[in-house]
């Protein structure tokens, strides 16, 4: 008879001891799954960012992407951009640890990146066929005028009118040379207004979505020498427009980061940007 309670507790012990064993194998399969999911979102949020708060809204909506719910408390970024960290804190119902009062384990990941970029001006895009002629210095984050007669104005640059050829749009580099062309009356006006109108998200000028229409992505060009009615590319800027009056586009010059082109070559930086290499280090700490 005693050898049968024995037998009893025995097997009740083991299998309260497997259960125990499954809870924490299976707790660590989750830790490890949000790990990986966590390494993956900030090596695509570390691509496209300029600011620490664009940098946690791409990192965010990526994360949506794997069914993970990031809040800006759990993101961490360094104003240099060089670092993210991401702190997730979650739970997971237990099958059998309940009986000794963990109905719950808390789990605890942290990923933490080190981000070493080489930036680059971009030196290829696809644009629209206006540029600006080439400044003498931009002041980033200043209101500036874009008007196709230069009045006096400090803060201005002159508008001219691109002869692509082939139509509205096209691919063009460094270097290209293009014919200049007499922009029509009211067309200036008319683009500008076309790219407000495609902002859906409010954008204003120190929080704006980076693909936003309202980013002006245009050539900055000086005079070919040998033919006046035609110019040189040496750059590319960006600029957020504020708003239009028949031929004045107000805004901002900012500097802007996406996908393109480089040229270790090329030194001409009005802008706009590119990571063109990008290396994440990740580290983890190990927390339960």
């Amino acid at each position: 008879m005693l050898n049968k309670i024995l037998i009893t507790i025995g097997i009740i012990i083991a299998i309260f001891l497997v259960g125990l064993v499954t809870d924490v194998i299976r707790g660590h399969f989750v830790k490890r799954k949000v790990e990986r999911c966590l390494e993956e979102v900030i090596k695509k949020g570390a691509v496209l960012i300029d600011t620490p708060l664009q940098a946690k809204e791409q990192i965010k909506e990526e994360a949506k992407g794997y069914s993970l719910s990031l809040t800006d408390n759990d993101i961490i970024i360094s104003s240099s951009l060089n670092r993210i960290i991401i702190a997730k804190s979650l739970s997971i119902r237990t099958y059998f640890a309940w009986i000794v009062g963990k109905k719950e384990l808390k789990l605890h990941v942290q990923k933490q990146a080190d981000i070493l970029r080489t930036i680059q001006p971009i030196t290829e895009l696809e644009t629209i066929s206006l540029g600006i002629i080439r400044p003498k210095g931009l002041n980033f984050g200043f209101l500036y005028k874009l008007t196709t007669v230069q009045e006096t104005g400090l803060l201005e640059e002159k508008l001219v009118g691109l002869d692509f050829e082939l139509g509205f749009s096209k691919t063009i580099k460094v270097g290209n040379i293009l014919k200049l062309r007499k922009l029509e009356e009211g067309e200036l006006e008319e683009l500008m207004m076309f790219f407000m109108r495609g902002c859906k998200m409010d954008c204003r000028m120190n929080k704006f979505y980076h693909k936003c229409p309202k980013l002006l992505k245009i050539p900055v060009v000086e005079p070919f020498k040998p033919i006046p009615s035609m110019v040189k590319v040496v750059g590319f800027a960006c600029f957020f427009i504020e708003g239009v009056d028949d031929e004045k586009v107000t805004g901002y010059f900012v500097i802007h980061y996406q996908p393109g082109i480089s040229d270790d070559r090329v030194s001409n930086d009005f802008g706009l940007r590119t990571r063109s290499k990008i290396e994440v280090t990740i580290k983890h700490q190990k927390r339960w």
